[in-house]
C-alpha cells in the first residue's frame, strides 16, 4: 500500500491523478458558480462612503425613509436655430410615448423651455425597481422613440449616470480578461519558448480565476460587499500572483531535472525549495489585504475578503495543479523545442553573471549610484497633482455629465450642489433657522418628513468640489453643533468631503501596518533583523520611485490629478506584488550563504532568480497596465503606478540593489544569526548546478 506522502503528492505517480480529479471537480463546481457573481455585485452609494460618517447616514436614512422608488431620466434637447411648434410638439408627443414604457412610472412629462430659447427640458420618471438591472437598455429605448421622432436628444440623471457606469464597469470583465490573456501569453511564450510551458500555466490561471470568483460569489452570499472594482481588480491579482508561482516553480523545476533522471523526484525537490518563498509572498499579500478591515471606508474593507480569496486561489492552483499537469507530459514534449541541459550556463545567464561580477566587484558604488537613481525619478513627485474626486469616476466626462453641464448653463435657476440634512422632526425648525443664517447657503428649500425625521435641502452658493463648498459645509456642521442641535449632513458635496477626508485618514492607518507586515514577513522567512529592516525598506523606496514615475506618465495618458486612493491602492498593490521578488532573490541568497558565504552567495542567487523575476516583472506589470486603459479613473490611475512599481523594483530594486547592499553588509546582512557555517570553496566536487554557477562566477 502507497503511503500518504506518496499519494497525496501532486507530482508523485498516484498523487498526480488524484490531483487533477479533485481539480477537475472543483473547477466544475467553480463553472457553475463564478458567472453568478454580478448577482451579489453592488454599486450603492453608501457602499463608497466611509463607514461612520454623518453623508453615510444620511444616505441610509434617504434610502430608508424618502426613497419613493423612482429615479429620474433628464431629457436635454438643443437647437440651434430655435425651437419650432413643431419641435417642440414632437418632443412632447416622444415623451409621453416614453412615459408608457413599463419600467416609467405616472408623472408629468411636461417640457421646460431655456430662456434663451434653443432648448426644452423633461424629467421621466423611472420606476428604479424594474430598471435596476438594464439602466443602459432603457436609456437606448428612450433615445430611439425620440429618434423616431426626429429629435436627438441627450441624457443625464441618475439612469443616465448608472447607463454610463454600467458600460465602463462591462469592460472590467470581458476586454480586461481579453487583453490579461494576451499579455500574459506573449510574456510566457518569450520567458520558455514552449508552447506547452506556455499552455499549462494559462490552464491553471484559468482554474485559478473561476476559483476566485466563485469564492467571491460565495462572499457575497455570506453577506460581505462585492463591488464592480473589486471584481475587476481580481482578475489582474489572479493572472499576476499565479504567474509568479508559476514562474518560480517551473526555474526550480528546470534546475532540479537537469540534476535527477526522475523527474517526480525533480519536482518533489523543486516544490520543497519553491513552496517556502510562496507561502512568505503570499502570506505577506494576505496580511496587507487583511489590514484593509481596519479601513474607515466601507469599499476599501470590501476589497481585502475578494482578494484573499484571489491570492489563495492562486496558491493552491500553482502549488498542486500546476505540478501534476507538469510532470504528466512527457519532458521531451513539455521542453520542446528547447530541452533543459547541465551545461554550462553561460550563454542563458551570461547577463546576469557580467551583473554580479559587477556589483561583487563594487557593491557599495552600485548601491549609491542606484540610490541616486532612484532619488531623481522621485522627484517627480513633487508634479503630482491632486484632486478629491471620489473612487469609480470615469476617467472621460461621458454624455450624463456632459449633459448635465450644459442645463446648468442653459437653465442657471436648476438647483445643483444640495446639501440634505435629515433631523428628528423636533428640531426641524431650529435647525432650518441655523442653515438659512449660514454664510455660502443660498436657499432653502421645503421640507418633507417620514419616519419621524425631517428632510431639508439647501442649495450651495459653489460648487461642489470647491473649496469655499467644504468650507460652508465645515461651517454649517459647526453651527449646529454650536447650538446642541444633531443633525445629518449628506448630499453629493457632503459625501465627496467625507470620502476624501476618510481616504487620507486610511492612507495614515493602514500604509504603516502593511509595511510592518511586510517586515514580520520577511523576519520570520529570513530569521535576521538586519535583513528584514533593509528589505523593508527597499520596498518603501520602490513605491516613492513608482509615484514619481507615475507623476510624469499620468499626464501623458491624461488621467488627471489623483486622489488617497492612488496612494493607498498603489501602496498596496506595489507592496504585495513587489515582495514576491524580494522572497524569492532573498530566500535562493540565504540558502546558498551557508556552503558560499554571503558575497558568493549574492552572485549565485541573483544568476538563479534574474530571469524568473525580469519575466515575472513584466507579467506582473503589463497586466497592471492593462488597467490603464479603463474607463474608471481611479483603476487606470492605479494600474500605472502598479507597473511603474512592478518594473522598478524588479528591474532595478531586485536586479541592482538589494544585492549591491547585501554584497556589502557581508555576513552582517543576516544579523543576529550566523549562517555561514563552512568555509567557501570553488572546487567542482558539489554535486549540484550550484557548483557551476559558483565555479562560473569566480572564473
Amino acid at each position: 500500500m502507497k503511503p500518504f506522502s506518496t499519494i497525496l503528492n501532486p507530482a508523485g505517480r498516484w498523487g498526480r491523478w488524484l490531483t487533477m480529479a479533485a481539480w477537475v471537480v472543483l473547477a466544475m463546481i467553480a463553472i457553475a458558480l463564478a458567472p453568478k457573481v454580478s448577482e451579489v455585485e453592488t454599486d450603492d452609494q453608501v457602499n463608497f462612503l466611509p463607514s461612520g460618517a454623518d453623508s453615510t447616514a444620511a444616505a441610509t436614512i434617504q434610502g430608508e425613509e424618502f426613497d419613493d422608488g423612482t429615479e429620474g431620466l433628464v431629457v436635454l434637447y438643443r437647437n440651434a436655430d430655435g425651437i419650432t411648434d413643431e419641435k417642440q410638439t414632437a418632443f412632447t408627443d416622444a415623451s409621453d410615448e416614453a412615459i408608457n414604457l413599463s419600467e416609467m412610472t405616472d408623472g408629468s412629462t411636461a417640457a421646460r423651455p431655456s430662456s434663451d430659447g434653443d432648448a426644452l427640458l423633461t424629467n421621466l420618471p423611472v420606476d428604479g425597481e424594474l430598471a435596476d438591472e438594464h439602466h443602459a437598455q432603457l436609456v437606448e429605448e428612450v433615445d430611439r422613440i425620440y429618434l423616431d421622432h426626429g429629435l436627438d436628444v441627450a441624457f443625464t440623471g441618475s439612469v443616465a449616470v448608472s447607463a454610463d457606469l454600467e458600460s465602463a464597469f462591462g469592460q472590467l470583465d470581458g476586454p480586461l480578461l481579453m487583453m490579461s490573456v494576451a499579455v500574459v501569453t506573449i510574456v510566457l511564450l518569450l520567458s520558455y519558448r514552449s508552447p506547452f510551458l506556455l499552455v499549462i500555466p494559462l490552464v491553471c490561471i484559468g482554474v485559478a480565476s473561476q476559483i476566485a470568483s466563485a469564492v467571491t460569489y460565495l462572499l457575497g452570499v455570506a453577506g460581505f460587499t462585492v463591488t464592480p472594482q473589486n471584481t475587476g481588480i481580481l482578475t489582474v491579482i489572479v493572472f499576476g500572483a499565479a504567474t509568479n508561482y508559476a514562474l518560480l516553480i517551473t526555474a526550480r523545476y528546470r534546475e532540479q531535472v537537469t540534476i535527477s533522471p526522475n523527474r517526480t523526484e525533480a519536482m518533489r525537490q523543486a516544490l520543497r525549495k519553491a513552496i517556502p518563498s510562496i507561502v512568505a509572498s503570499s502570506a505577506t499579500v494576505v496580511m496587507a489585504l487583511a489590514v484593509l478591515g481596519l479601513a474607515d471606508m466601507a469599499n476599501t474593507r470590501s476589497l481585502g475578503p475578494v482578494l484573499i480569496g484571489a491570492v489563495m486561489a492562486a496558491v493552491a492552483t500553482m502549488t498542486t495543479l500546476f505540478p501534476a499537469l507538469v510532470v504528466g507530459i512527457p519532458e521531451r514534449v513539455l521542453f520542446w523545442p528547447i530541452k533543459p541541459h547541465a551545461t554550462p550556463r553561460r550563454e542563458r545567464v551570461g547577463l546576469w553573471r557580467r551583473l554580479s561580477g559587477g556589483i561583487s566587484s563594487a557593491p557599495k558604488t552600485v548601491a549609491a549610484a542606484t540610490l541616486v537613481g532612484l532619488a531623481v525619478l522621485t522627484l517627480g513627485w513633487l508634479d503630482l497633482e491632486s484632486n478629491k474626486a471620489e473612487f469609480g469616476s470615469l476617467r472621460n466626462e461621458p454624455e450624463s455629465v456632459q449633459t448635465a453641464e450644459t442645463i446648468a448653463e442653459k437653465y442657471p435657476d436648476t438647483p445643483h450642489d444640495v446639501v440634505d440634512l435629515y433631523v428628528r422632526d423636533g428640531d426641524a425648525d431650529a435647525i432650518e433657522n441655523v442653515v438659512s443664517e449660514t454664510n455660502g447657503i443660498d436657499t432653502v428649500g421645503e421640507s418633507e418628513s417620514s419616519g419621524g425625521w425631517t428632510h431639508l435641502s439647501a442649495e450651495l452658493s459653489s460648487d461642489a468640489d470647491s473649496d469655499a463648498a467644504t468650507v460652508t459645509i465645515d461651517r454649517l456642521r459647526d453651527a449646529i453643533a454650536s447650538e446642541g442641535l444633531t443633525a445629518h449632513v449628506g448630499g453629493n458635496a457632503v459625501a465627496q468631503m467625507d470620502v476624501y477626508s476618510a481616504s487620507v485618514s486610511d492612507l495614515y492607518v493602514i500604509l504603516p501596518l502593511i509595511l510592518l507586515a511586510v517586515g514580520l514577513v520577511l523576519l520570520v522567512l529570513l530569521r535576521a533583523v538586519t535583513a528584514a529592516v533593509i528589505l523593508t525598506i527597499c520596498t518603501t523606496i520602490s513605491f516613492g520611485v513608482a509615484v514619481g514615475a507615475s507623476a510624469l506618465v499620468l499626464p501623458l495618458l491624461g488621467l488627471g490629478g489623483v486622489g488617497p486612493d492612488f496612494f493607498l491602492y498603489g501602496f498596496l498593490f506595489v507592496v504585495a506584488m513587489g515582495v514576491d521578488y524580494t522572497v524569492f532573490l532573498t530566500n535562493r541568497i540565504r540558502e546558498e550563504v551557508p556552503e558560499h558565504g554571503t558575497r558568493s552567495a549574492v552572485g549565485i542567487g541573483l544568476v538563479s532568480t534574474g530571469g524568473v523575476i525580469t519575466s515575472a516583472g513584466l507579467v506582473v506589470a503589463a497586466t497592471f497596465a492593462v488597467l490603464s486603459t479603463m474607463p474608471i479613473l481611479a483603476l487606470a490611475q492605479i494600474g500605472v503606478i502598479v507597473a511603474m512599481g512592478v518594473v522598478v523594483d524588479a528591474f532595478i530594486i531586485r536586479s541592482l540593489l538589494v544585492p549591491a547592499l547585501i554584497t556589502a553588509l557581508g555576513e552582517r546582512t543576516w544579523w543576529p544569526r550566523r549562517l555561514r557555517t563552512e568555509p567557501s570553496h570553488s572546487g567542482p566536487d558539489r554535486k549540484s548546478e550550484t557548483s557551476s554557477e559558483l565555479a562560473e562566477l569566480r572564473a
